[in-house]
């Protein structure tokens, strides 16, 4: 599977972008990894609760996620995003190490908007005609899995 790689200069100009619009950036500690992220305006996109990754064959990343996503998901959501698209993991395995570190108080809401999100995203990927089918194949594993863990 090939996943989108930016270039260094889509790197820079997408986090000049956020920071000259002034998105608020996030430090965020989980998983035992530090990162940071951007908290992005709904209006970047038709996807509901989206994740933003801008990564490459390099060191530099931007990550963001939408300001929908509630405050108290953001950094597990956004880990998914640094495991899979900094790291090189698979989306299911970032899926599973993200639902792990998922606070039980919080567990069952976050797990149905997640699985929202996952069912929300294969319809666009498709719809979209950008997505290769191997790349909507992660995205369905992801969601046939949190189907199978909702118990909503």
């Amino acid at each position: 599977m090939v996943k989108r790689q930016f270039t260094i200069e889509e790197i820079e100009g997408s986090r000049n972008y956020f920071l000259n619009s002034d998105y608020p950036v996030v430090d965020c500690e989980v998983g035992g990894r530090s990162f940071q992220y951007f908290v992005l305006s709904n209006s970047l996109t038709t996807l509901k609760n989206f994740a933003f990754r801008a990564t490459g064959n390099c060191l530099e990343y931007v990550l963001g996620v939408s300001e929908d996503v509630p405050s108290e998901f953001r950094s597990y959501w956004m880990l998914h995003e640094y495991a899979e698209y900094v790291e090189g993991k698979k989306c299911i395995e970032a899926l599973e190490e993200e639902l792990n570190l998922v606070p039980e108080g919080i567990r069952n809401d976050y797990l149905r908007l997640r699985r929202q999100f996952f069912i929300d995203l294969v319809e666009y990927c498709k719809s979209s005609g950008q997505y290769d089918d191997d790349v909507i194949a992660e995205f369905v594993e992801s969601r046939n899995r949190l189907e199978e863990l909702c118990s909503c």
